[in-house]
């Protein structure tokens, strides 16, 4: 006995409900790959973009720092060549460098001698007898040294309202100016805050660093067992 069965062949359900599935899932997989590769390479793009601007901007400043500390430099090295401070020949060696135009961004270069108390009183009746009268050390206090603006070129508003001020009043300048003479570097202090009375008014304040160069010079205002007496700073 035999048996006979014909007419159309169904598929299995699941097969036609998995299909278009498959296809979307490979779909959604295809265009996430293609999005996060072009996001990467677009990322990565960006980020060489912004290290060679870096590089850049680094470049350039770095350059700037060498320049201020090298013009800072020359002039320490006039100061620790010459036996007595000579206000008319430092004028005149700050003039011919052309500070405002030839150096962006340095404001002056000045000499601080360290004078120790008891040698205040010396100091300031020595210097006006070199010409500089009515030289006032401030702000007030007793400190056991002090170093007074004595030299600021070129003069202007700020720098000239800057000679006298004890730049070892001032925290930063200090540590600066101690960084200088024990490392025999160049030191910078951090950004300085607005101070009136040092020369920094509030209108380019924001922006003041000062760069100091110890001088190896011992003078009869410095106190015996000084090794360094002065520093020459650019502004």
């Amino acid at each position: 006995m035999a048996s006979s069965f014909s007419g159309p062949i169904r598929r299995r359900p699941y097969l036609q409900q998995w299909v278009p599935f498959t296809v979307l899932v490979l779909g959604c997989v295809l265009t996430a790959t293609a999005v996060t590769t072009i996001a990467t390479r677009q990322e990565v793009a960006t980020a060489n973009a912004f290290r060679a601007d870096t590089l850049a901007v680094q470049r350039v400043t770095q350059v700037q720092l060498d320049t201020v500390v090298a013009v800072t430099h020359a002039a320490a090295a006039l100061l620790a060549a010459s036996p007595e401070i000579n206000f008319r020949e430092f004028r005149a060696f700050v003039s011919g460098l052309q500070l405002r135009e030839r150096y962006v961004g340095v404001d002056g270069i000045g000499f601080a001698p360290r004078v120790a108390s008891e040698n205040l009183r010396t100091f300031v009746r020595s210097i006006s007898l070199d010409g500089m009268a009515n030289l006032k050390v401030r702000p007030g206090g007793t400190r056991n040294e002090y170093f007074p603006a004595a030299l600021l070129e070129p003069r202007d508003d700020d720098n000239s309202s800057t000679i006298g001020f004890d730049l070892g009043s001032e925290p930063a300048q200090l540590d600066a100016m101690n960084r200088a003479r024990d490392s025999d570097l160049p030191a910078v202090t951090e950004l300085l805050q607005p101070n009136p009375a040092a020369g920094r008014s509030d209108v380019n304040s924001s922006s003041t660093c000062r760069f100091t160069v110890a001088v190896n010079r011992l003078t009869r205002l410095t106190s015996g067992g000084a090794r360094w007496s002065a520093s020459c700073s650019a502004v």
